[in-house]
């Protein structure tokens, strides 16, 4: 099945309990708590989603859309970000968070099951500057941004490779940018954390 990629949005003692390995998402892994579910490539759900699926480990077409050429080392891929990178790029927090969390992943409890990477989160007052920052972004912006990693060979489209490179620039931006307003606008209004996951 392969590494895959999920985005939270989590009331705060829970977000804190799985920063701190105190409990993992494969013990509360069921639709009624991380449900439901949008893969960020397809339209909007009616229901906002408390958990966003990025499919794939290696993709970082999100960081092309958001960040652009311009990030460098940002746009690279999904593994070595989670690793040790953070970024002061505000759109990039948006898929990959503010924070990275304290603990090195050799110092993980590595109990059966339990991801190898540590979690990355954004605190509430970092969901308010994304959630701001998110207002101004256009899907023209996106497209752009995209395109110029296009050009530049920057794009990984694990996940995403079903798809012709037009298709890609003409439905994806949109689905994407909706589905980002929406879930830190919902994160925001309920004084959520957002847990970011590779596993």
């Amino acid at each position: 099945m392969g590494t895959l990629y999920y985005v939270h949005r989590l009331p705060p003692d829970r977000a804190v309990d799985l920063l701190c390995v105190r409990r993992r998402f494969q013990d509360m892994d069921h639709e009624d708590f991380l449900g439901p579910y949008q893969p960020y490539v397809e339209s909007l759900q009616k229901e906002v989603p408390r958990t966003i699926d990025f499919i794939s480990g290696y993709t970082n077409i999100d960081l092309a859309m958001l960040a652009g050429p311009k990030a460098g080392g940002v746009a690279t891929n999904l593994w070595d970000w989670f690793r040790n990178r953070e970024s002061d790029d505000v759109l990039a927090w948006s898929t990959r968070g503010a924070r990275l969390v304290g603990w090195h992943r050799l110092d993980l409890p590595l109990v059966p099951g339990a991801t190898i990477f540590p979690y990355r989160y954004s605190l509430p007052e970092e969901i308010h500057m994304i959630q701001e920052t998110l207002r101004d972004v256009t899907v023209a912006t996106l497209r752009d941004n995209l395109t110029a990693c296009f050009e530049r060979d920057l794009v990984r489209l694990n996940g995403v490779s079903f798809m012709p490179q037009e298709q890609i620039l003409d439905e994806i931006p949109p689905r994407l940018l909706e589905t980002l307003r929406a879930f830190y606008a919902a994160a925001a209004a309920e004084g959520e954390m957002i847990v970011y996951n590779l596993r």
